[in-house]
């Protein structure tokens, strides 16, 4: 609900008013996760249902957001274009196909921006490799030093957009290559770092490596070991 809020309470500044807002999320909360960051909210939920506390938490917002709860893959796709796409929910190349295919199609170029949220927050792969893969329809707009990438959608998302994106082409060796040519988009250490991690995922998902520690190799001079050592890892 952090970006949510957010989006809303500024709508609410700018003084909009109707429903703008769709919010995507199973809305589940385990308890440990409860205790650690909504234990002032009351006690935990016997069905771990957090959306009825988010709702109370964001009760001066609720007539400008829509609540969608449960399966992204089966929630209704609006209709309406799209202006914001804040993007923290591709957990799986499916879920990140379902965006490609139902949300990005209805950005407007030259007007509507995507945030990749994770991006340098040891991202799924195919969050890096999609926004690469698709570097003719966007342009980098702006960035936080890590977590969070900004990006302009400069050309209609269009069946070729899809084709080129889809998951059926993903790889170890589409990773690699992808979270690579990425890095040098970016121009903060941490950032490289981040998607060395990564890449580091991508080793690690296919047994290569066991940890990020087990492997020597560089990209733009960062070895696993500067990166837990500039990242504060154990």
């Amino acid at each position: 609900g952090g970006s949510t809020i957010s989006l809303a309470d500024g709508l609410r500044r700018a003084g909009h008013n109707g429903n703008i807002l769709q919010a995507y999320d199973f809305y589940f909360v385990g308890k440990k996760a409860w205790e650690l960051r909504m234990a002032d909210q009351g006690p935990y939920p016997r069905d771990g249902n957090a959306l009825p506390t988010i709702k109370r938490m964001m009760e001066a917002y609720l007539d400008l957001v829509t609540f969608n709860q449960g399966d992204f893959l089966q929630c209704p796709v609006p209709d309406a274009p799209i202006e914001i796409c804040f993007v923290d929910i591709s957990k799986t190349p499916a879920l990140n196909d379902h965006i490609i295919k139902n949300y990005f199609t209805k950005l407007i170029p030259g007007h509507s921006i995507v945030v990749q949220q994770d991006y340098f927050f040891r991202s799924p792969p195919w969050d890096i490799a999609t926004m690469d893969i698709l570097g003719d329809y966007f342009e980098v707009l702006s960035f936080t030093d890590v977590n969070s990438a900004i990006f302009l959608n400069t050309k209609q998302i269009d069946e070729h957009a899809i084709e080129i994106s889809s998951s059926k082409h993903f790889s170890k060796a589409v990773f690699l290559d992808r979270i690579r040519a990425a890095s040098v988009h970016w121009p903060f250490a941490a950032q490289k770092a981040q998607l060395y991690l990564a890449l580091l995922e991508v080793e690690m998902a296919e047994g290569v490596i066991e940890s990020a520690t087990d492997i020597k190799a560089e990209m733009h001079g960062y070895t696993a070991e500067d990166v837990y050592k500039a990242l504060d890892f154990s």
